[in-house]
């Protein structure tokens, strides 16, 4: 099914970029199995046109001639959101009747016509629609040349057929068995025996047992199949909800609608979801989850819990993805060759630093992770996404994805292995070249050609202001109704917009400085600017082609081939750009060279295509679009927020790829790609199996360190620190949430009979102290508990970044004195793994929030800076 917007439904030209709701479906390639529905579907669409030919069908199928979903009833999809295409189908029409008539002619015609000339067209009649044919019973004399044929899945076609002459040639297979239903496995055979009457006695009644156990067996999976499909059609068989699925309305609310009818007359814990319904909800609840949690009071919606296990199930770690790359290779099984090159591009996105404890992983994420190549202690600040993109047919996938704070030229050609042919992205650098230019007058040092004149002198940003200002005093009509105070003035925000560059850089703004020029209203130098923008503007074009045929009358808007002109532009604009130097400017730009490089290298990839075969080169496959829109969806997942942390990048990227990528925002930095993604969500519900790292353990080689370790908990201890006053309060919380903490044995082991000065802060905290309504510990205790906390703050320090943070940290505490549990023999393990778990999660989870902090308050200074660096510079 193809997803090009400009391809027309070959019966009502309805096009993708009118209705984004239509679907395509191709015509069938006629062979010896469907030679009829290529006939029905070509006489569907032209009746006055004689297809008796096989190679007029054939021709239909291979110039890629669609229908849309429009001429096809919905019983004749195999999903609900009419997307899947039955094999048998045709579209629905009153000349069937007259095809059938004729279908006698047709198939002598066909058969004469076709290479396989001997071969017998066959006829299978659909399994779902068998009851609809009076089935008569089998003959021996069947011959084995008399096949089966292709006969549509639709009700009306099977009663004509039914009621249609048979005739020598065409013969109906009806009540073979084999045919019907599933072989089922033939015990006598297993045996080694063809007759009941060669087995023993004994056998012959465990046959019968066995015989009549796997009819049960089967009766009981029909009944099962049957009480689903009469579940399902309770829902979808209502009339109500068939009409509305005829109608032009989405599928998103068809799915919202079913889930409703399904779902709201039974009680909340015995409600059950689609996978559909589940990832419309969860595309709701990752955009806002208080709107979510308003919805969910007015409609049967899944709970938080169940999203969240749904995301769980998809194993994106950081690192190449092997399920990715599993469902890619299937997938290039498919394709022809040429539709698996792909184009790999990659960039980063910003998000914030942020440190958390993922206890499922067992690791603080937040810190650079380049999955395979290992993590580091520096927190993470860019999020590292690789795509590969179809450069032939429309089709995208994200591959990996990696956390670092910044990437140097040696990390990044360990992760890419081999490198090609590097293309930059060509609307960052038309971005950069509108930036340069309002800061930078250019001289234009060689002559290059306008309006057949040759053109030299300075290009100034003070020459597009200018036009703007006369543009806009015309009451009614101007000549660029585009231009905006943005696009003279952006902040830092609009100079990031390729939009807004793309549209200084463009036609409009060229003929309307030229026609101002030629009224005298502005200088002749002016002439320059305009031929700049002019070249620059079908620069973009020629970079950014994805049109086989001329849009809007460019001609370099069109894909690259050996007829377009796209070369010689190449070649000047090389020429142009290298000569070209910035007025106040030290040294020559990045993006001078990077427009230099870009046009090298698509040069070079256009000859390496070409030797393969490629006849055509459609240049914006080349750019990030795809990219940008998948950063775009990332965001919308999050909540728009333009800086997640690492774990809410994570569930994004999850949230976006299961919802195929469909919803980037609004607020986007680029034109929609129109690409699919090539894998769905089967190809990640299953577990990702992947060699667990272990991590070097902390060892206390030293024993004097150990010994300073107890000596200050002693110490902080004796003295009553604020430390160990605050640990008394935090170890009599612990002792509250142990489960057995009634045990009068685990008291004694525990509390204290007295109140000592490590417990004035607990009693400060008492709301009445003459109740002593808190836990007051003995000193073993928060002896113990702070000896842990400075192992585990020792390790968090220098070992934070490390995978199997927990397991690590418990190995390195067995060292800790634990002697003062065994007051509690029946509960000694209990006590000290409560002991352990407690203390690491409070210590961790404190050491988290302090970096954040610290975190937070470098980048509000650097924001303040920042501020006040813009307006000194005002």
């Amino acid at each position: 099914m193809s997803e090009n917007n400009h391809r027309k439904c070959a019966k009502c030209g309805r096009t993708r970029a009118e209705d984004m709701t239509v679907t395509y479906h191709r015509f069938p390639n006629p062979g010896t199995t469907n030679i009829t529905r290529a006939h029905i579907w070509a006489k569907y669409c032209w009746p006055n046109e004689d297809w008796t030919s096989v190679e007029l069908l054939r021709s239909l199928y291979t110039k890629n001639k669609v229908l849309c979903g429009r001429h096809f009833n919905s019983t004749q999809f195999y999903d609900n959101e009419r997307q899947k295409l039955s094999k048998f189908a045709v579209p629905e029409s009153t000349v069937m009747e007259e095809l059938l008539n004729e279908k006698e002619n047709i198939f002598h015609q066909n058969v004469e016509q076709s290479s396989e000339a001997t071969a017998q067209p066959k006829l299978r009649v659909p399994l779902l629609e068998i009851e609809n044919i009076v089935v008569e019973p089998c003959t021996s004399a069947m011959s084995s040349t008399q096949t089966l044929v292709d006969v549509p899945r639709t009700t009306g076609f099977i009663d004509s057929v039914q009621n249609a002459p048979i005739t020598e040639n065409l013969n109906v297979a009806t009540c073979s068995k084999s045919n019907l239903v599933k072989k089922r496995t033939k015990i006598l055979a297993n045996l080694g025996v063809t007759k009941v009457s060669q087995m023993t006695p004994r056998e012959i009644n465990l046959y019968k047992i066995c015989k009549n156990k796997m009819h049960e067996i089967i009766r009981l999976r029909n009944k099962i199949k049957n009480i689903k499909r009469r579940k399902i059609e309770r829902v979808l068989g209502n009339q109500h909800v068939e009409e509305l699925c005829n109608l032009n309305i989405s599928n998103s609310f068809i799915t919202l609608l079913q889930s409703q009818l399904q779902n709201c007359p039974k009680k909340p814990k015995g409600r059950r979801y689609t996978l559909q319904q589940k990832i419309q909800a969860l595309l709701i609840y990752k955009k806002s989850p208080a709107c979510y949690r308003l919805l969910k009071r007015m409609f049967a919606l899944p709970c938080q819990t169940s999203l969240n296990q749904l995301l769980n199930k998809v194993p994106l770690k950081p690192g190449i993805n092997k399920h990715i790359f599993t469902s890619l290779e299937k997938m290039s099984r498919n394709h022809d060759k040429e539709d698996n090159i792909c184009i790999l591009s990659f960039d980063e996105m910003s998000i914030r630093r942020h440190l958390y404890y993922n206890q499922k992983l067992d690791e603080i994420q937040g810190f650079q992770d380049h999955g395979n190549h290992g993590r580091t202690e520096d927190v993470a600040s860019k999020a590292l996404v690789f795509m590969l993109t179809g450069l032939r047919k429309k089709w995208k996938q994200p591959i990996a994805f990696y956390f670092s704070h910044t990437i140097k030229a040696d990390r990044m050609t360990i992760i890419l292995k081999e490198e090609i042919v590097s293309i930059l992205d060509p609307p960052h650098l038309l971005k950069c070249t509108r930036n340069l230019l309002i800061k930078h007058d250019i001289e234009v040092t060689s002559d290059f050609q306008c309006n057949e004149k040759p053109v030299k002198g300075t290009v100034k940003w003070s020459h597009i202001e200018a036009f703007y200002q006369l543009d806009k005093t015309n009451p009614n009509l101007v000549y660029a109704p585009q231009l905006t105070d943005n696009h003279l003035h952006p902040n830092c925000q609009q100079k990031m917009r390729v939009k807004l560059a793309a549209q200084v850089f463009s036609h409009s703004v060229t003929t309307g400085m030229l026609m101002k020029i030629a009224q005298n209203e502005l200088p002749a130098e002016a002439h320059v600017t305009a031929t700049f923008v002019q070249k620059f503007d079908e620069l973009f074009d020629a970079v950014n082609a994805d049109s086989p045929d001329l849009r809007r009358g460019k001609k370099y808007s069109t894909n690259l081939n050996k007829k377009t002109p796209h070369l010689a532009l190449f070649r000047n604009m090389r020429e142009f750009i290298s000569n070209m130097k910035y007025i106040g400017s030290k040294s020559n730009p990045p993006s001078q060279e990077g427009w230099i490089h870009t046009l090298n290298a698509i040069e070079r990839l256009w000859k390496n295509l070409q030797a393969i075969g490629i006849k055509s080169l459609p240049t914006r496959r080349l750019n990030q679009d795809p990219l940008e829109n998948c950063f775009g969806c990332i965001r919308y997942s999050c909540g728009s927020n333009n800086s997640p942390t690492i774990n809410q990048f994570i569930a994004g990227i999850k949230t976006a790829i299961i919802s195929n990528l469909k919803h980037s925002g609004h607020k986007k930095n680029c034109e929609d790609d129109t690409a699919i993604i090539s894998n769905n969500l089967s190809n990640f519900l299953t577990p990702n199996i992947s060699p667990i790292v272990k991590s070097p353990t902390l060892q206390f080689d030293d024993t004097k360190e150990m010994e300073n370790l107890l000596f200050d908990a002693v110490e902080a201890v004796e003295q009553g620190t604020s430390e160990s006053q605050a640990c008394g309060y935090v170890c009599g919380f612990i002792f509250k949430k142990l489960r057995h903490s009634n045990c009068q044995d685990c008291r004694k082991a525990f509390l204290s009979d007295t109140q000592e000065i490590i417990h004035r802060f607990t009693n400060f905290k008492e709301y009445d102290p003459a109740q002593n309504s808190l836990n007051y510990v003995g000193k073993d205790m928060v002896t113990c508990v702070e000896m842990m906390a400075n192992i585990i703050n020792k390790y968090l320090k220098a070992n934070a970044y490390r995978i199997e943070v927990k397991i690590n940290i418990f190995s390195a505490l067995e060292c800790v004195d634990f002697s003062f549990l065994k007051k509690c023999i029946h509960h000694l393990v209990l006590n000290e793994n409560h002991l352990k778990v407690s203390t690491f999660f409070i210590i961790t989870k404190r050491y988290c929030v302090l970096r954040n902090r610290d975190m937070d308050d470098e980048e509000k200074k650097k924001t303040l800076e920042r501020k006040m660096r813009i307006l000194k510079n005002k």
